[in-house]
């Protein structure tokens, strides 16, 4: 009896605090389309990336709770399609939104299966292609942002964001007969910028943590039925003396054919800190005009296993540097990238390949150069991007970022990418109605 009074009485007490939401809430929707089409022309047998072509469309439905101004709660879908493939069923892969999110004057929170959209950082290239954006729109977890109105009197500007993302990036592979191996079950991302000297100097960063935690980890099948991405014989950067790893018979470092690659995984950091020259205030006709120069870095925490047993624990660390230079005006841009380190990224790419390395695969290089051209046009409504660009991959002496005798590969890419956000176009088509 005594209980069930306990119960009523809570049962009371969270009516009288939902009731005043109740009546504030609101029904709300969101539709947003985006078509992603890229195409990479790179030479044949090349060590970094083949010519790839993806032609791609994303729908996103959502409805929701509108609690207050603001706080709602969402809940939806996405769904992708194929373009370029003979892929007869629909979808080609999809997932849930479902989320809580409050969004406050400075600060914001986000929880759930939230869509990426609402990311206000970036990250590097390094970690994730933007490929990657597109067929994982969603983390699952938490996100934390802080960003304060800009406020051209104060003597500093910029905002942080903290992510936390269960399964990072492992969990779009819900297609038919697929295998979701869920490796990299814990990504934690930090980003953050702030400006001073009236924006004319800027201090930015992003951490991107990546740690194993599932039983794939430590003895079950890795991909590719534990068998190497690549084959002993095939180009290996990094490697002057040939890949160890190689899965194959008397080679107990390869690890075991048909039950798990190595090495073990255990921990991926990548890091980059960066000083950022703005002359926007100096050109005020452009669009934006910047660049940036800092380190580009990471780090690889592994083990090589021998059956169930994984001793030894070694890092591998990768210290570079990067330099970005972008101007625009009137939609149209100019950018150029520049990256170089002795010791490059993507250590055991030979073993993981794409499947375990989301970043663009050029940071296996001693050096890159990146030069494109794009045009972007933005509305409320409607978001149109085009780039064009070549990258010179490779140098150094194939291997380190010292020496001479290295081939240089050039890459040419295209991107087109498209966004229409449903809610706004229909806004918009409203207002131009005669009432």
């Amino acid at each position: 009896m005594i209980s069930l009074k306990k119960s009523l009485c809570a049962l009371l007490f969270s009516g009288f605090l939902i009731a005043p939401l109740m009546k504030a809430a609101s029904f709300v929707y969101d539709l947003k389309f985006m078509s992603f089409n890229f195409n990479l022309v790179s030479p044949p047998n090349n060590p970094y990336w083949n010519s790839l072509t993806k032609m791609q469309a994303r729908l996103m439905p959502q409805i929701g709770v509108q609690l207050d101004k603001r706080q709602a709660l969402m809940f939806g879908a996405w769904f992708i399609q194929n373009l370029h493939t003979h892929y007869s069923y629909f979808p080609y892969s999809w997932g849930v939104t479902m989320y809580y999110q409050y969004m406050g004057k400075n600060l914001r929170f986000l929880l759930g299966i939230v869509p990426r959209s609402y990311q206000i950082g970036h990250y590097p290239l390094s970690t994730f292609k933007k490929l990657f954006w597109f067929i994982d729109p969603t983390f699952r977890g938490g996100a934390f942002q802080f960003k304060p109105a800009y406020d051209p009197n104060r003597w500093w500007n910029g905002w942080f964001e903290g992510v936390v993302d269960w399964y990072g990036g492992r969990n779009w592979n819900n297609q038919p007969k697929k295998k979701n191996y869920d490796f990299d079950q814990f990504l934690y991302f930090v980003s953050s910028e702030f400006q001073f000297l009236k924006g004319y100097l800027g201090l930015g960063g992003q951490l991107v943590v990546f740690h194993n935690a599932s039983s794939h980890s430590m003895g079950d099948n890795y991909p590719y039925g534990g068998n190497s991405y690549l084959k002993p014989g095939d180009a290996t950067p990094q490697w002057p003396n040939g890949y160890p790893y190689f899965s194959q018979k008397n080679n107990p470092q390869g690890g075991e054919i048909g039950k798990y690659s190595n090495p073990t995984i255990l921990d991926r950091v990548y890091y980059h800190a960066y000083l950022k020259a703005d002359f926007k205030n100096l050109m005020p006709y452009m669009d934006n005009i910047f660049m940036t120069f800092g380190t580009q870095s990471s780090q690889t925490h592994y083990c090589v296993r021998y059956a169930s047993e994984c001793k030894n624990a070694q890092f591998y660390n990768s210290f570079g540097g990067e330099f970005y230079a972008q101007a625009q005006y009137k939609g149209f841009g100019i950018f150029n990238r520049y990256y170089f380190s002795n010791k490059p990224q993507m250590h055991f790419y030979a073993t993981y390949g794409q499947s375990l390395y989301t970043g663009l695969p050029w940071y296996r290089a001693p050096n890159f150069d990146m030069i494109g051209l794009y045009y972007l046009y933005k509305n409320k409504w409607l978001s149109v991007r085009a780039d064009a660009f070549f990258s010179f991959v490779g140098g150094g002496d194939g291997y380190h970022l010292y020496g001479k005798g290295g081939k240089w590969f050039v890459m040419y890419q295209q991107f087109l990418t498209l966004t229409i956000d449903t809610r706004e176009l229909i806004d918009f088509v409203k207002s131009k109605i005669p009432k």
